[in-house]
């Protein structure tokens, strides 16, 4: 059989993938990526189709060297606070997002599965690190609140078509290498913070969380005492099952009674009576803004803390 012809292109840096630069500048013989195999030749990158024909062809352009050489990824040590080396360009917006799996998930499936639910822009890379999955996205042009919207679809594609339960952080918006490691330690914190004060949420953002981070800062047990003072045996059972949903979607709504009775469906004579007998139970009016804030406050501290 004739063999098939094997097509070779010759790239400036700018026309590469960040993630695929940054290995081969590294020092790493060969880098995949978008189904090509990309090797560094000088100044410029050769790449060709990522398949038996095209690693020959690698071969013999590189005298035979093993295709699948690793080195030291340089994004794993940016994580760390090492940038010494000078291959991670800066003035470059980038935000780091950590993947767990959720509790009850024994292992994070590999890298090459989150390649596949990622949609990867150029620009953004990914790597492991501690039995996590990072990606370091590229946010040229982007919000905090997009990177939040972006970070939820790749939470709910996972659980949808792959059937795995992701919780995900989401670090500071960073414009240096060098600050890509505070981005990734804000990440984590994101979701420790995530996992102990928004039960039943799986994206926890950084710069969302400053009232988490204000009740982490109070000790455990002045924790445990606020939260007696508002679940009491009365308000336990009022605040359960419609009640949390009615006092939910009105925070939602920013306190707002039309919007909030027209999402739920229900009149806004109705609203208004759930909300009285809330304010008689509790003693909080959620109409008003100092015993909302106090009241989101406390409905968010952790149970059996002492």
């Amino acid at each position: 059989m004739k063999p098939q012809p094997v097509h070779i292109g010759l790239l400036n840096a700018e026309e590469i993938p960040d993630e695929i630069r940054v290995s081969l500048n590294a020092g790493c013989g060969t880098a995949r990526g978008n189904g090509m195999i990309f090797i560094r030749a000088g100044g410029q990158y050769l790449c060709c189709e990522d398949s038996e024909a095209g690693e020959d062809l690698i071969r013999a352009v590189t005298g035979n060297r093993d295709t699948g050489t690793r080195p030291a990824d340089p994004w794993q040590k940016a994580l760390r606070g090492d940038v010494s080396d000078g291959i991670i360009r800066d003035n470059v917006s980038r935000c780091v997002i950590v993947f767990r799996a959720s509790s009850g998930q024994d292992k994070l499936p590999g890298r090459a599965l989150f390649e596949e639910l990622i949609p990867m822009e150029t620009g953004d890379a990914i790597t492991e690190t501690n039995g996590e999955i990072v990606l370091i996205k590229q946010a040229d042009g982007l919000s905090e609140e997009e990177i939040t919207e972006f970070t939820a679809a790749v939470t709910d594609t996972a659980e949808t078509e792959a059937g795995i339960r992701l919780q995900a952080g989401i670090g500071r918006l960073t414009r240096n290498a060098s600050e890509l490691k505070d981005s990734f330690n804000k990440a984590e914190t994101a979701i420790s913070l995530g996992k102990r004060f928004l039960a039943g949420e799986s994206v926890y953002a950084y710069g969302h969380l400053a009232a988490e981070r204000l009740l982490d800062a109070v000790s455990p047990g002045e924790r445990a005492r606020l939260r007696k003072e508002l679940f009491t045996p009365e308000t336990r059972k009022l605040l359960s099952g419609e009640m949390m949903e009615t006092i939910d979607a009105f925070f939602r709504n920013d306190l707002n009674l039309s919007t909030t009775a027209r999402e739920m469906f229900i009149h806004r004579n109705t609203l208004i009576y759930r909300l009285d007998k809330i304010r008689k139970v509790t003693g909080y009016d959620l109409r008003h803004f100092q015993d909302a804030v106090a009241f989101r406050l406390l409905s968010r501290l952790p149970e059996n803390e002492e």
